[in-house]
């Protein structure tokens, strides 16, 4: 009594085809939103934004390459603002260092002019100490 009923599966294949087509729209809706808040991009992101799992999202090959597109791309568009970052650091540091240099050399230049009155009243006290011991050898 064993009959072979053809299955309909008709239903299914079409239930499963809208799956798919939601899903990947749910992707491509949650890159451009990523793309468009300027955020991070990256399969679990991705998988999470659009509520899709992971293993769904990596059978795609499609947006397989497409994520791994726009990795690359932010990968070469943080390279670029760090090279200028760094730069600019740079010469604001050659600035601040030649800033510095500045104070230095002022200060230096007033120490030297303090060094030289010092110098001369030292050798006012010297010649006054001479002058009062040769007074006193007069005397004895």
């Amino acid at each position: 009594m064993q009959e072979n009923w053809k299955r309909n599966t008709n239903g299914l294949v079409a239930n499963a085809k809208r799956k798919r087509e939601e899903c990947f729209q749910r992707t491509e809706k949650a890159i451009k939103l990523l793309i468009k808040e300027n955020k991070d991009i990256n399969f679990n992101i991705v998988s999470q934004t659009a509520k899709v799992t992971l293993g769904w999202l990596y059978k795609q090959p499609e947006l397989v390459e497409r994520i791994r597109t726009l990795i690359k791309q932010q990968e070469k568009a943080v390279e670029l603002p760090q090279l200028q970052r760094h730069s600019v650091s740079s010469s604001q540091l050659i600035d601040n260092l030649k800033q510095r240099i500045r104070e230095q050399d002022s200060e230096i230049k007033q120490l030297k002019k303090q060094l030289a009155v010092w110098g001369g009243l030292i050798r006012q006290q010297a010649e006054t100490i001479e002058h009062l011991n040769n007074r006193l050898g007069e005397k004895a």
